[in-house]
């Protein structure tokens, strides 16, 4: 501000989205003499002298800047005076049938009031949380299957719009028949069946065990708490039932007429925190019996010294991911109150039936072209290079111990990258996972760089009060060497990581063969994974209780090195893991300050503007 005379004084902060992510910088600028420079002239001036992703997208003159009590300016006072922005740009044109529909759903979840019918829906600021909500409004709407690789292939309105009309809808319900089973046997979906797979070669027994744990202070009755565990139990169909595989090629569910009881192991107290935490996790963190129906359990254990209960569960990958988090505590809490108050629960409706989620799914699958999928992928994953991380140690090992290393990102910070994958017409996700793979390549030396992410299908009704799995993976190649680009590493690693999400339904334990008979098998083992985490905290409320979240880590290990990234109230929590049986700990630290470093700076040079959007007649693939 020191360029502009009558500036005396300017505070930039981030522009907040509903779901952490943000639209970009808003900023607030004092100035001394009567007359001096408007909020627009300030905000031309600051577009000559800045990259593109500092410049604010809000300049707002104050009188004065809001003051803690120390005297330093109250950032979070001004954050607050920041009403979402509606980014709406181009003539909005008058729309009827599904585009009218359509567009209505855009402007209730981007929170805003107009919505150019040929912008892309991550242009107008949209994130991959805002995309399945999307999808949830098309699906109450018009009843529509789609999901949000829907919406990475047609992300405009005319374009949503004339795929919705063009494609045939399926009213597949939970009682049809599937070739293959037998009545009463029920389709697992492919993210759960890729779960089962692993479970049934997993030596250790402890592969896919999801933990969530809170800290409980106050009057915990144990009793009360068992019961809610029993309802919760009886309540979701995926927690009881047996999961089997036929032929060594179908996946499918069963569920038992009574449910059995839920399992919690009471602990003897411990003497302090640490030692409860250990001894909570001897207890639950033990192999489950996913084809007995034992898929999950939990574990209380008090701490002497604090007075605290460390009370959580151990659950299957098979039927339990981050959404279901959520779901499973809300209702643990509502069946809490109705025992402690002497009576069952009465929920509002019943949870979604494991031959529900098995229809959506089928619902989901009848609007997708599968084999352009496929052949994408085979094209996409032919001849994967393995990754050689320094000092990388190879065994025969199923799991090893893990090491991990944390850095953290302001919030201003990262609305830079949530600028530029605004410019780009993408999403928040793909710029970091990009910058993973720009991180990977320094630390190598290699340019052919692949990483295995996780993709939750969502957006569905259904899904919405499931406790299921809905996580698949997929696998990002960033800078295929058979495939030549235009743009810069990063855009060119964005662009295949949104063409990536665009086909995945096709995904988990099938890319995995199709890796396999392309010739890239070595390159499975030691493949890394990248994480990003939006599902919201799940938050206990028990009468009488205060419930602190408390996340475990794994004692075990089986992915070589991991990247977790985790937005956060302030910004987001960065953390680097690696398996140490194979890999150093130093190379945790390496990645994880070379990724914050990275991000810090913000994305170098000037965004490239979206590509048109791609046709069906561009491509053979899931477009």
């Amino acid at each position: 501000m020191e360029r502009v005379a009558t500036v005396t004084g300017a505070v930039v902060v981030p522009i907040p989205k509903a779901d952490g992510s943000y639209h970009g910088l808003a900023l607030f600028y004092t100035h001394a003499a009567a007359g001096g420079i408007g909020p627009d002239e300030l905000r031309e001036h600051l577009a000559g002298l800045l990259p593109e992703y500092l410049v604010p997208r809000r300049v707002q003159q104050a009188g004065a800047f809001p003051q803690l009590a120390n005297g330093k300016i109250d950032r979070r006072a001004l954050a607050a005076t920041v009403r979402a922005e509606d980014p709406g740009h181009g003539p909005e044109e008058v729309l009827a049938g599904t585009a009218a529909e359509v567009a209505d759903a855009f402007r209730t979840v981007l929170e805003v009031t107009r919505v150019p019918d040929g912008v892309s829906f991550f242009e107008l600021g949209g994130s991959s949380l805002d995309a399945a909500r999307l999808c949830q409004q098309l699906d109450e709407r018009l009843g529509a299957a789609v999901q949000p690789s829907q919406i990475f292939r047609t992300p405009t309105v005319r374009r949503l719009a004339e795929w919705l009309d063009a494609t045939a809808r399926t009213d597949a319900t939970a009682t049809d028949a599937v070739p293959g089973l037998n009545p009463g046997e029920i389709l697992l979906p492919p993210e759960q069946a890729g779960f089962l797979f692993a479970a049934a070669h997993d030596k250790d027994g402890l592969g896919g065990m999801c933990r969530l744990t809170w800290w409980l202070r106050g009057r915990v009755d144990l009793d009360a708490l068992e019961a809610a565990a029993g309802d919760v139990h009886a309540r979701h169909q995926a927690l009881y039932a047996r999961y089997l595989i036929r032929d060594n090629a179908i996946g499918y569910a069963v569920v038992p007429d009574d449910p059995g009881a839920a399992e919690l192991i009471r602990l003897p107290d411990a003497p302090d925190e640490e030692s409860a935490t250990a001894a909570w996790l001897a207890a639950a963190f033990t192999p489950l019996s996913v084809r007995d129906g034992k898929v999950w359990r939990c574990a209380a254990v008090r701490a002497r010294d604090t007075g605290r209960v460390l009370f959580g569960l151990v659950a299957h990958h098979v039927a339990f991911d981050g959404a279901s988090e959520t779901i499973l505590a809300a209702d643990l809490s509502f069946a809490y109150a109705a025992r402690l108050a002497g009576h069952a629960p009465r929920f509002a409706a019943p949870a979604a039936t494991v031959a529900e989620v098995s229809a959506d799914h089928r619902r989901v699958l009848s609007r997708v072209d599968l084999a352009a999928q496929e052949a994408y992928w085979e094209d996409q994953l032919e001849l994967l290079e393995p990754l050689e991380l320094p000092g990388r140690d190879d065994n025969d090992r199923n799991a090893g111990p893990g090491y991990s290393a944390a850095r953290t990102l302001t919030g201003a910070e990262l609305a830079r990258w949530d600028e530029r994958a605004r410019a780009l017409g993408t999403t928040r996700f793909a710029v970091l996972a990009a910058q993973f793979g720009l991180v990977l390549r320094a630390l190598t030396g290699q340019d052919d760089i692949t990483v295995k992410v996780p993709a939750a299908r969502r957006g569905s009704a259904v899904l919405a009060t499931a406790v299921s799995c809905r996580v698949n993976l997929l696998y990002l190649r960033f800078w295929p060497p058979h495939q030549e680009s235009d743009g810069g590493l990063l855009e060119r690693a964005v662009a295949s990581t949104d063409d990536a999400l665009a086909a995945q339904e096709t995904g988990g334990a099938q890319l995995a063969r199709t890796v396999v008979l392309t010739g890239g098998g070595a390159a499975l083992r030691p493949m890394p994974s990248f994480l990003t985490q939006d599902d919201p905290d799940p938050r206990l409320r028990l009468p009488g209780c205060t419930a602190e979240l408390y996340r475990i880590g794994s004692p075990t290990m089986f992915t070589e090195l991991e990247l977790d990234v985790r937005t956060t109230t302030a910004g987001a929590l960065i953390t680097a893991t690696v398996r140490t049986d194979r890999i150093p700990p130093t190379v945790a630290d390496q990645v994880a300050d070379s990724y914050a470093d990275a991000l810090r700076r913000g994305p170098a040079g000037p965004a490239a503007r979206p590509a048109d959007p791609i046709t069906p007649e561009d491509t053979p693939c899931a477009y």
